[in-house]
């Protein structure tokens, strides 16, 4: 089946602004849009003079390279997330007069405009975050020794390369990132490789430390950046899922950086330094194990594929053949990263209101998966955002947003019947879709904003949440119109 996707993209910050925002915001809004194409054309016209300049001197594959350079990041020409590791060295003073000439010329070119983008990222911030964070994403593309940019993003110098905290302090333990075995003694590398393993001191074989950590008293640890895994299937699973979930939550917190507004909360996401900080993941080898360590906590753990527990801060998921793991993993720890991005146990998420956005996220973020390294997210085709469809257009089963967005956790999980649930929890996944998506992300500013009252580290910011309706400035009834029309033209099949 053909994956049908739209994506998240610096495009957004070209659209149109959205109906009923104040005059003030429209006014910011077109005049950073003015600033940046301004700033771009100038920047494209500078380079297109460069690179034929480069043709007159012959160096043609050079001025090609340019003009791809300066197309812009929206035409998805290049991946504006894939920084060198290297720092950008000096530009030799031995080369050719001429050829060293251009290359100065086109260095300039490219840190101008990047600082350009940056005090543009500046002024964005306390109106358009979401849009401040893309462009912030730019700069680091075009000048990936810009400072300010890569720390932002999470990344610090060491030497002549950029890297991040965590990397430069597993390095300095005599530590590598091997491919299957992750984060690994220098030393040790070829005695894994041939079988053997490290276990309580000792070296043991591969088939002995298995049967050892089948206990889940003994499992093995896997940590990364952000997570902290704990399985009894196999270290290679556990090192997987470290991988897999890094790149989910470079996506998330790379999408939904303005939900995440507090210092606090700036905290927890970019300066994961001690074990405390990190994500909890336990994974079990087999269903049973995972409800029998459950079924005294959690009533109907029987029928569940995995859980977020905030009670203990730690997600749980089994191994199973018949289940995609994947989608039951970006569920629950989107629950993670967002309850846990307060140092605070927050017990009343969605308690009195707004429920379905609790839920909503996480079943949007059930869509998304992995190819080529980078996170693709918002498939129409997913079976909850169909299901959404075809019980608007076959039940005619849809609750009015006002209602929707006024029940609280009782009301909302203790639907009548499951059929009902199922048709909440699929409405407010096409909902979480169709605020992100809709007129390429017209009230996507608003929807985080929403999340970030939700989710605030502050109870009175929590209860005092602005509604959906207040933050776009769109009428309840206007967003249900427009809902129906985008559901009913989504092509989910």
């Amino acid at each position: 089946m053909q994956r049908t996707v739209t994506f998240l993209a610096v495009a957004v910050m070209l659209t149109t602004v959205a109906f009923g925002q104040s005059s003030r915001q429209e006014r910011t809004y077109a005049l950073l849009k003015e600033r940046y194409e301004k700033a771009y054309q100038d920047f494209a016209a500078q380079m297109q003079t460069l690179a034929a300049g480069c043709e007159q001197l012959s160096f043609l594959s050079d001025a090609e390279r340019i003009r791809q350079h300066a197309r812009p990041v929206e035409s998805g020409a290049y991946d504006i997330d894939n920084l060198p590791d290297e720092v950008l060295p000096e530009i030799p003073p031995t080369l050719p007069d001429a050829e060293r000439g251009w290359r100065v010329q086109l260095q300039k070119l490219q840190a101008d405009y990047a600082m350009e983008l940056y005090k543009l990222s500046r002024d964005a911030l306390r109106t358009h975050p979401s849009l401040a964070f893309t462009i912030v994403r730019e700069v680091a593309f075009r000048d990936p020794n810009h400072e300010q940019a890569r720390k932002l993003l999470g990344y610090v110098r060491d030497g002549d390369r950029w890297t991040t905290p965590y990397v430069l302090r597993q390095e300095r333990r005599g530590y590598v990132d091997h491919p299957q075995f992750g984060w690994i003694n220098d030393r040790y590398v070829d005695r894994y490789e041939n079988g053997e393993r490290l276990y309580n001191g000792k070296w043991i074989s591969q088939e002995q430390e298995a049967a050892f950590r089948r206990n889940f008293q003994n499992a093995w640890e896997v940590e990364s950046e952000h997570f902290f895994v704990r399985t009894n299937h196999s270290l290679e699973k556990g090192v997987d899922i470290t991988r897999q979930l890094e790149i989910f939550h470079r996506y998330f917190v790379r999408e939904f950086a303005a939900m995440f507004n507090t210092p606090q909360q700036m905290r927890k996401l970019f300066n994961v330094s001690t074990r405390s900080d990190k994500l909890d993941v336990i994974f079990f080898k087999n269903r049973e194990e995972f409800i029998a360590a459950l079924k005294q906590r959690q009533p109907g753990i029987e029928i569940a594929n995995g859980l977020y527990m905030p009670s203990d801060r730690c997600a749980y998921f089994f191994f199973d053949e018949n289940v995609n793991n994947t989608e039951t993993m970006f569920h629950e720890v989107t629950h993670q990263i967002l309850s846990e991005s307060s140092s605070a146990h927050i017990n009343d998420l969605g308690k009195d209101a707004n429920f379905w956005l609790v839920e909503g996220i996480a079943c949007y973020m059930e869509s998304a998966y992995i190819e080529d390294g980078k996170v693709l997210v918002g498939d129409p085709t997913h079976e909850r955002i169909h299901g959404a469809k075809h019980y608007l257009i076959q039940d005619n089963f849809y609750v009015p947003l006002s209602q929707l967005t006024a029940m609280g956790q009782q009301a909302f999980q203790g639907a009548k019947d499951i059929a009902t649930l199922q048709r909440l929890y699929a409405q407010s996944t096409a909902m979480a879709h169709f605020f992100l998506h809709y007129e390429d992300g017209i009230y996507r500013d608003d929807f985080i904003q929403h999340m970030a009252a939700v989710y605030s580290p502050s109870a009175n910011v929590r209860k005092q949440a602005p509604s959906i309706e207040s933050l776009t400035g769109v009428p309840f009834p206007t967003l249900d119109q427009q809902y129906r029309s985008y559901v009913t033209h989504l092509e989910t099949e």
